[in-house]
């Protein structure tokens, strides 16, 4: 039975692990791995493999774990993509959001990694991370999206945590490396010029 009582809430975990390589000319699932609220689509068939995730729990809050590792084999493309929008919520206090993408891309590979964009709510805690590495001759378009409230909906973020890293590497050395780490009023952060100039 349910202990309604309890101060624990239900978190959502979720992982998958793809791999890509060539055969006869085209792009196909090398391996595939899912688990929890994270599942991966593929839409259509083409000479690129295109995979497209989705989760389940329909947003991450504090305590959430989500996990992403994708590998391009050689030669091979691959784009990844969202099925919708995905929505940092508000946390529990001392609890942390967390999303991990891990992505390699081998000799000759292309990938594009083109998430829908991540759109932070009042109250949430995220943290995030983006590892990506590229071997000799690969290729990678990578898009970020974050979105500091809905401002049409007259949502503003006048506390929340925002923690993001990104981190490129080629052949094993460092490509390029960025971190953001916001908190409280990252509306009034964010009019700063150096930091968002008002952009959200």
């Amino acid at each position: 039975m349910l202990d309604t009582t309890s101060s624990l809430q239900p978190r959502a975990k979720g992982g998958v692990t793809l791999s890509s390589k060539t055969r006869d000319g085209r792009s196909v699932i090398d391996g595939l791995h899912q688990c929890g609220c994270l599942r991966v689509l593929f839409p259509h068939v083409g000479r690129a493999l295109d995979a497209v995730l989705i989760n389940t729990s329909g947003g991450v809050t504090g305590g959430d774990d989500i996990r992403v590792a994708a590998q391009v084999g050689a030669a091979s493309a691959m784009t990844l993509t969202t099925q919708a929008a995905e929505r940092a919520y508000r946390a529990q206090p001392d609890q942390t959001g967390r999303i991990s993408t891990d992505l390699s891309v081998g000799a000759g590979g292309r990938l594009n990694w083109l998430p829908q964009e991540i759109i932070l709510f009042d109250g949430c805690n995220l943290s995030r991370s983006l590892d990506v590495d590229l071997a000799d001759d690969a290729q990678a378009l990578i898009v970020e999206p974050v979105v500091f409230g809905r401002t049409a909906m007259g949502e503003v973020l006048t506390d929340a945590v925002f923690h993001d890293r990104i981190n490129i590497t080629h052949l094993g050395q460092p490509l390029y490396r960025d971190a953001v780490r916001l908190s409280g009023d990252i509306a009034a952060q964010l009019t700063h010029a150096a930091i968002g100039q008002g952009m959200t």
